[in-house]
């Protein structure tokens, strides 16, 4: 009569290795799977980092970056500037459905065979996109900056008594197209969003006929 053979210590040893192996590749499996339906880490959209957020979280995180004001410095005064006031709009659907086929660009056993081996994926940047209104800008920066920091020459004046004049003085004005330039590149920014607002000189006027006539 045959006795039936045992297993040996080797053979219980590459059962449970065998087991382990399946156990530790399961749980990656399901690691991946949740991994997939979230941005990967090394992406980033219109410079704003991403990885491991899903789309509402993505959203979120652009609309809290892109919608901090900008710090406008003119004539010593320090103006916050909300680019919602020039209608300043990302346009979240185009750069999200970028990053989406990023995201699904590789096939899943592809990506999955790449995440077991740890090996390290090339960044992934989707760029801005958003849109605002300049003529908006334009007028703002008219009626609230201009109007209000702008110094207006002085023309040249009589001096009582004498045939002298007293100089005129330069004034100074914003420089607005350069202005909306230095604001555009601010709004789409999330490192820098401060700006040194431009001014112009300004040639003091003539003086007026009622001075001069101060002098017959």
């Amino acid at each position: 009569m045959r006795r039936r053979p045992r297993f040996s210590a080797l053979s219980w040893l590459a059962i449970l290795f065998l087991i382990a192996a399946a156990l530790f590749t399961t749980w990656q499996f399901v690691r991946f799977s949740r991994l997939r339906t979230t941005y990967p880490g090394n992406m980033t959209i219109a410079e704003v980092p991403v990885g491991g957020l899903d789309r509402q979280g993505a959203a979120e995180r652009l609309l809290q970056a892109y919608s901090l004001p900008v710090e406008m410095s003119y004539d010593d005064q320090i103006i916050l500037f909300e680019p919602s006031i020039c209608g300043f709009e990302l346009d979240l659907e185009s750069m999200l459905a970028a990053a989406d086929l990023e995201r699904t660009k590789q096939s899943f056993w592809a990506g999955f065979w790449d995440y077991l081996w740890g090996r390290q994926f090339k960044t992934l940047s989707i760029p801005l996109r958003a849109t605002f209104s300049e003529s908006r800008l334009r007028t703002y920066l008219e009626d609230e900056i201009a109007a209000r920091y702008d110094k207006p020459p002085l023309a040249a004046v009589p001096q009582t008594g004498t045939v002298n004049f007293t100089p005129g003085t330069y004034g100074t004005e914003l420089d607005l197209d350069t202005a909306i330039l230095l604001i555009d590149g601010a709004m789409k920014s999330v490192t820098n969003r401060s700006v040194n607002l431009p001014r112009k000189q300004t040639n003091p006027p003539r003086p007026s006929l009622q001075n001069l006539e101060t002098f017959l």
